[in-house]
């Protein structure tokens, strides 16, 4: 956590400390947009360049991006790193071997936290808890994969992430063949495409 704060404290402003709360309505909250009085008083939470997050909303919205492909991914074959697992170094695909693998360790799980967890005791006089839990790893990737979605919803300065609008079908002639020449694109991005209206290449003052 101090070496976190101090990286936090030379780029004052760029670098968010992201920490867990209990929060009910939003998925997140930025430090910088609470008043003095919202904020603890902690000596070590008083940085304004903080974000709390409901880790529970914040990891289902990153699992769902990639459920639902909309996140892009370099073709897991071909990214290669070298990593150092056992005291031995060597070369992986990155994506396919630990990233994609991360994400299976992730799972998100609500439990009936009652005293009496009856099953014939209804269901809203129960007391309910969502939480995240990593299975047999410490799922890294997961993890840095959900931050990234966080700092990238900071460009928004809210409270969740903007999800783009995804058509449920290609249904023009170049939609499809996008679709055919690069399978597993993310439809949000085929969408991009197939949005650009006639004749628009060309126009602008930036054609050679």
């Amino acid at each position: 956590m101090n070496d976190a704060r101090r990286f936090a404290n030379k780029f004052r402003g760029r670098v968010f400390l992201a920490g867990y709360a209990d929060l009910r309505d939003d998925m997140m909250q930025w430090g910088d947009a609470l008043t003095n009085s919202d904020r603890r008083t902690a000596g070590e939470d008083r940085s304004r360049y903080t974000v709390f997050l409901n880790q529970y909303k914040a990891m289902q919205t990153a699992l769902f991006r990639v459920r639902d492909k909309l996140c892009l991914f370099p073709y897991p074959g071909l990214l290669e790193q070298e990593v150092i697992e056992d005291g031995k170094t060597r070369r992986i695909p990155i994506v396919r071997e630990w990233l994609f693998t991360h994400l299976t360790k992730t799972a998100l799980v609500v439990e009936d936290t009652s005293l009496s967890a009856r099953p014939d005791k209804p269901r809203d006089a129960r007391r309910w808890r969502s939480r995240v839990i990593k299975i047999g790893i410490d799922p890294h990737f997961a993890y840095a994969l959900m931050l990234a979605d966080v700092a990238w919803a900071r460009n928004y300065g809210t409270g969740s992430f903007m999800m783009p609008e995804v058509k449920d079908a290609l249904v023009t002639d170049l939609a499809q063949r996008v679709e055919q020449s690069m399978p597993g694109l993310p439809k949000h991005i085929v969408a991009m495409i197939d949005q650009t209206p006639p004749g628009t290449c060309g126009r602008c003052s930036a054609f050679d």
